[in-house]
Formats: structure tokens, C-alpha cells, sequence
């Protein structure tokens, strides 16, 4: 949020609050978006990597 403040509000694209969005928001719930979607994320890894193994 401070490289925004300091880059000046109106240059700064829309993308960029969404870090700053979900940071607010974890601190404010204790619920951590970036979590949440690295677990769905390695989930399919995982299973990917299971599906693979049971194969060989």
C-alpha cells in the first residue's frame, strides 16, 4: 500500500489493490485468500501426482 501512496493513487492500476485488498481482509477475518487458492492449487498437484504414481 505504501509503493501505491507514494506512486500516487490515480496512476496505480486497478490489479495492484488487490494484494493490499486481500492483506486488509486476512487481517480484519483471519481467513487468508492466498492460502485458500495454494491449497486448491497443490490439491490438484497432488492428485495428479498420485493418479501417476498408482499407474507406474
Amino acid at each position: 500500500m505504501v509503493g501505491i501512496w507514494l506512486s500516487g493513487f490515480n496512476p496505480v492500476h486497478w490489479l495492484w489493490y488487490l494484494p493490499a485488498g486481500f492483506l486488509a481482509f486476512a487481517a480484519l477475518t483471519g481467513i487468508c485468500p492466498g492460502l485458500i487458492i495454494n491449497k486448491i492449487l497443490l490439491r490438484e498437484n497432488l492428485a495428479r501426482d498420485d493418479l501417476a504414481r498408482e499407474n507406474n
